[in-house]
């Protein structure tokens, strides 16, 4: 495989594999598992290379899966499994903005050096506390519910903030950040079900 981009060129691409594991895991585990993903064990990375990992902080849904097989084929052990791909470039990388655009989808992927620590693809954010928006009586609702528009980005309706105003006015409840959110996400453009009636 080959392609070139702004002087920079993609010689080989290579999925790679990243296990946690807890407990005893040996040698004859660790070429169990290869076997089990079709790969071969390696201690290390070229350092010249780039890996394209799953976006940090999150799970991929082939990690959800892949972890569940590993367990249900022996290998207790397996906390989790995520995989990747080894990029082999020529030419330099920081010099070619458009060329990592075109290696990695930065919406759900991340491009580090192959030589990063493997242990941030797996390290757990800290959860953050929820976000309120008080405010007094129906006025103070309708302000605090602009304040969460204008912070979250949501682009509610003038109908969707009164509905709003309403249900949270009758409830006599706060909003929080994550309830706006996920508001406006029933309500997105692509997922507008309330409009046909569903």
């Amino acid at each position: 495989m080959s392609a070139t981009a702004e002087g920079l060129q993609l010689r080989t691409a290579r999925a790679v594999y990243f296990a946690v594991v807890d407990g005893a895991f040996d040698a004859a585990a660790r070429e169990d598992l290869a076997h089990l993903l079709r790969a071969e064990a390696v201690d290390a990375l070229p350092a010249q290379a780039q890996l394209v990992l799953p976006r940090l902080g999150t799970v991929s849904p082939w990690s959800s899966q892949a972890t569940d097989i590993a367990r249900l084929c022996g290998h207790a052990s397996v906390m989790r499994l995520e995989r990747g791909r080894l990029l082999d470039l020529e030419g330099d990388l920081r010099s070619a903005a458009q060329s990592r655009a075109l290696l990695h989808d930065a919406l759900t992927e991340s491009l580090l050096p192959a030589d990063t620590d493997a242990s941030h693809l797996f390290a757990t954010p800290a959860a953050r506390s929820l976000v309120q928006f008080a405010g007094e009586g129906e006025e103070g609702l309708r302000a605090a519910l602009a304040e969460a528009e204008q912070r979250l980005g949501l682009s509610l309706s003038e109908d969707e903030k009164a509905w709003l105003v309403q249900q949270f006015g009758a409830q006599a409840h706060v909003p929080c950040d994550a309830e706006m959110m996920m508001f406006a996400q029933v309500n997105s453009e692509h997922c507008r079900h309330k409009i046909f009636n569903a």
